[in-house]
């Protein structure tokens, strides 16, 4: 409290540990002076135009959202106050300031508004009655706009006049709106257009929150343009080698680091003489015979060590007799760079070999001829 001179008249522990004074250190002395004399910037802040003063001399109240004090150390922070006049039958005899540091909170405030400025996602609030009442700028690069304005004056502007599913954009909005309002979290994928008319789909988000004491929603959108792309490539690629697989003559073989079976295609089911779903979940052991298992086991330690490999091995076929093949393996790994298995691409040397065969029998037969 000041009287009307402007010098403190009581002041308590909590104003005194903010200011850094001790207790009772400021009575009797003239507060602007000591905690209001300057600005933020270090200008000086004349007594006459402190909101502080003007409670005690023209009666009423003020109140300020946003200005510094001065500790006794000489550093500032931010503070909100109320300058209340101290009336009696109609006299002024001073004023009570009460005042909050605010330095935490400003601070916080700045975080989120230059995260809500600068963010590559767009955001959106909405109030109660499902109106756009305003976004950030990061919605001009994503919509190709000169103004995020532009994106509230012209929001429909922005979608189609139907969403992939068929549903009328505006039908289709309300009601998630009205799904996010009810439930309080709400995320889907929606369709919207660029500024000249190319498709953005986007993955939007919405929360309730209270705005003003009033009930709104903040909506997050996030350009899923690249995924999409990316999804795309990524069928092609899987379509493509759908294909090869399907098409080549030479066999695929997948195993997990247990050596069980994860995929293969027809031509290693043909190899085997087994349907595929008879192989699928079966280790490569359960298709080699004692010889051809010791040497399966080193290749799979050469797997487990990161190496690829080419190598001969005999397959058994249903019915007896083995298969020569030749192995091109490869191990595989995950996302996290962890091995997850191995994969070969496995050729029928059968024929070849016979032919190897043939042709050394039939050197030896011209060698004896010749003797």
């Amino acid at each position: 409290g000041v009287d009307r001179e402007g010098r403190a008249t009581f002041v308590n522990n909590a104003a005194e540990r903010m200011l850094g004074f001790g207790d009772g250190e400021l009575i009797g002395k003239p507060i602007h002076d000591l905690i209001h004399h300057s600005r933020a910037d270090g200008s000086p802040y004349p007594a006459e135009g402190c909101p502080m003063r003007a409670a005690f001399t023209d009666g009423e109240v003020h109140r300020v959202a946003e200005e510094v004090l001065w500790r006794k150390d000489g550093t500032a922070f931010q503070v909100e106050y109320t300058a209340n006049p101290i009336l009696k039958d109609g006299r002024i005899l001073g004023a009570v300031i009460v005042f909050e540091d605010i330095t935490e909170s400003r601070a916080l405030q700045d975080q989120m508004r230059a995260i809500y400025e600068n963010s590559a996602d767009g955001f959106m609030i909405f109030d109660a009655q499902k109106q756009l009442i305003d976004c950030n700028p990061g919605l001009k690069r994503m919509f190709h706009i000169e103004s995020h304005r532009e994106f509230i004056d012209r929001f429909w502007d922005f979608c189609p006049p139907e969403q992939p599913d068929g549903t009328p954009s505006q039908e289709a909005a309300a009601h998630h709106l009205d799904q996010a309002l009810e439930k309080g979290f709400l995320r889907f994928q929606w369709m919207h257009r660029t500024s000249d008319g190319q498709p953005l789909p986007c993955e939007i988000t919405l929360v309730r929150m209270m705005l003003r004491g009033r009930p709104a929603i903040f909506g997050n959108i996030h350009d899923l343009s690249e995924l999409k792309k990316t999804e795309e490539a990524l069928r092609e690629s899987e379509q493509a080698m759908k294909t090869i697989l399907s098409t080549t003559s030479d066999g695929f073989w997948m195993i997990d680091n247990e050596a069980r079976t994860q995929a293969v295609n027809d031509a290693m089911a043909r190899i085997l003489g087994r349907p595929a779903e008879e192989i699928k979940g079966r280790t490569v052991f359960e298709f080699l015979d004692e010889e051809n298992a010791a040497l399966m086991r080193e290749q799979l330690r050469r797997r487990a060590a990161g190496e690829s490999g080419s190598y001969e091995i005999g397959l058994s076929r249903r019915g007896g007799g083995n298969v020569p093949c030749l192995f091109s393996a490869t191990p595989f790994f995950g996302p996290d760079g962890r091995k997850v298995g191995s994969f070969a691409m496995v050729r029928d040397i059968a024929e070849r070999k016979r032919m190897e065969q043939e042709l050394l029998q039939a050197k030896e037969k011209a060698e004896a001829a010749t003797r």
